[in-house]
């Protein structure tokens, strides 16, 4: 194992989706070498600096994507009932609150 191996790795590393036999590997080299060890606190430095300067996403439009891509199947018979009840009574709620 070489320290471009090893290298190559780093980035997997601080993900943890290196597999474990991998893993042990390259912390073993790690132990040993000052410059990989040099190469994975720069990969930490650029990681966090991707997570700070990601923007987050706006709610909706997660949503908007996770409905896109896993469409809810139509509502049963019973399901439109139960939805309609719940629409009417917030609706009567609002009315009573208003004329109150």
């Amino acid at each position: 194992m070489d320290c471009e191996w090893v290298q190559e790795r780093l980035p997997e590393l601080l993900t943890g989706k290196l597999p474990m036999q991998e893993e042990q590997q390259v912390l073993g080299h790690l132990a040993q070498c000052a410059d990989c060890r040099a190469e994975l606190a720069f990969w930490t430095r650029v990681s966090a600096a991707v997570r700070e300067d990601a923007p987050q996403p706006d709610a909706a439009l997660l949503n908007g994507v996770r409905e896109a891509l896993f469409p809810r199947a139509p509502l049963t018979p019973w399901e439109k009932l139960r939805e309609t009840h719940e629409v009417c009574r917030m609706a009567f709620k609002l009315a009573g609150a208003v004329l109150s």
